[in-house]
């Protein structure tokens, strides 16, 4: 029997400056619920609402925390695709919905000369994937939207498919496969094109 997908995307967007700052944060204070304290209580995010300072801090940090200290430290310093890449990756090990969508779907149709990302091709992996998954079988029909449009968010945010639906593979350097390690190539199969 499969896992259960994680589902609770609140964050809505990748907030890329935001998930640098938290990265830089934590490799000062080298502690994840220090961070958030300090994001919230200091407002480093500029965001009005107490409750919006939570649940976005939250958010970003729950998807840091799946960083080794050396990729935090890469990602803090990274520019580019580099840094959309290291992002993906943390994003992707939060999400096995999202990971599998970027590898079954997204790579998978670059790899085979599908150059876009309708609708339909997200709509046809989400039903097989409720046929295994009862999680997603008993999300409502606005729950699946909030969902369909939160992913192809995250997916714009880090330059994977631009905002007319065509992939657009990331260029990352070989210092990004270096920083993500041997023990996590296999990885790489959720970008598409070849990342060197």
């Amino acid at each position: 029997m499969s896992s259960s997908y994680l589902l609770s995307m609140s964050g809505s967007s990748a907030r890329v400056q935001e998930s640098l700052l938290a990265a830089r944060l934590y490799l000062d204070m080298h502690d994840w619920n220090d961070v958030r304290k300090k994001i919230i209580d200091d407002n480093l995010f500029q965001l009005n609402a107490v409750s919006s300072r939570k649940r976005i801090s939250q958010e970003i940090v729950k998807r840091l925390r799946h960083l080794s200290d050396s990729e935090a430290e890469f990602f803090a310093s990274a520019i580019g695709d580099d840094r959309y890449a290291m992002l993906w990756i943390a994003i992707c090990r939060t999400y096995q919905f999202v990971q599998d969508l970027s590898e079954q779907v997204i790579a998978s149709r670059y790899e085979h000369s599908m150059s876009d990302f309708p609708q339909e091709a997200y709509d046809v992996f989400f039903e097989e994937q409720a046929d295994i998954h009862p999680e997603l079988a008993r999300m409502t029909d606005l729950g699946r939207k909030k969902m369909r449009n939160t992913v192809l968010r995250l997916l714009v945010d880090c330059h994977l498919v631009d905002t007319d639906r065509k992939i657009t593979p990331l260029r990352p350097t070989s210092a990004f496969r270096e920083a993500l390690g041997s023990e996590h190539a296999e990885e790489l199969a959720v970008f598409p094109g070849k990342v060197f």
